[in-house]
């Protein structure tokens, strides 16, 4: 990647689950010397499901 500043949007999440009121996140900065960029997301419970058959 090109150095700069990233965002990391949220678009989806697994059915029964749902998004975070804040989908953006960052800014996370790559430099030339950038390696990795660990970066940790979690899912929260209690979305409405996306089809037909969800169990709880």
């Amino acid at each position: 990647m090109p150095s700069g500043s990233y965002y990391l949007k949220k678009l989806a999440v697994p059915e029964g689950y749902r998004l975070p009121a804040r989908r953006t996140f960052g800014p996370y900065r790559i430099t030339d010397r950038t390696d990795t960029l660990p970066v940790t997301l979690t899912n929260r419970r209690g979305g409405p499901c996306k089809g037909g058959g969800c169990s709880k």
